[in-house]
């Protein structure tokens, strides 16, 4: 997944998963963390360092 710059139209960040498709994704009010949902169920937090986190189904 890739997350762009909507200002500068340049590529922000990458985050990588573990091969399955991501079906969802919400940002906290802060924009600091990134939620992505998974076709397994997997939720992953992604911080404002961009390092994932899975929680679970």
């Amino acid at each position: 997944m890739r997350l762009w710059n909507a200002e500068t139209g340049k590529l922000r960040r990458t985050l990588i998963n573990d091969g399955y498709p991501v079906y969802s994704v919400a940002f906290s009010p802060d924009g600091k963390t990134l939620a992505t949902g998974d076709f397994e169920g997997i939720v992953r937090l992604h911080n404002e360092l961009m390092r994932s986190h899975p929680l679970g189904t």
